[in-house]
C-alpha cells in the first residue's frame, strides 16, 4: 500500500507493513518522503540478515508488539553484516532523521 504525497505537505496516517514503517508512522506523527529511507533500510537489512529487523523469522507476534519494537528497540546486527552493510542501514536511518529535521526547519 502507498500514499501519494504532495510537495512540502507532510501527511499523517498509517499505510504500509508495520515492520517496515518508520517510527513516525507507527507513532501516528506527521511524515513525508523521508520514511521511504527507513523502509529501504529495513529491506536491505532483511536481504542481508534473512529476517526483518524487528521480528524473528517465523515468529508469531502481534502488530502492537512489532510497533513497540519499531518505536523503542535498537536494531541488532549479526555477523552476516559487513561493516559496510551496517553503515548503509544506519545511514538510511540518518537520512530519515535529516528529512525530519529539514521538515521541522522549513515550518519554523
Amino acid at each position: 500500500l502507498a500514499v501519494e504525497l504532495k510537495e512540502n505537505e507532510p501527511i499523517k496516517g498509517r499505510v504500509g507493513t508495520v515492520g517496515y514503517m518508520a517510527p513516525e508512522i507507527v507513532k501516528n506523527e506527521r511524515y513525508s518522503y523521508g520514511v521511504d529511507w527507513w523502509g529501504l533500510g529495513c529491506l536491505i537489512y532483511e536481504m542481508i540478515e534473512g529476517k526483518a529487523p524487528f521480528r524473528q523469522r517465523k515468529e508469531k507476534v502481534k502488530r502492537e508488539e512489532v510497533e513497540r519494537r519499531v518505536r523503542e528497540d535498537q536494531e541488532k546486527y549479526s555477523d552476516k553484516f559487513s561493516e559496510a552493510g551496517r553503515t548503509l542501514c544506519r545511514l538510511l536511518g540518518y537520512f530519515l532523521w535529516l528529512n525530519i529535521v529539514e521538515g521541522v526547519a522549513s515550518v519554523l
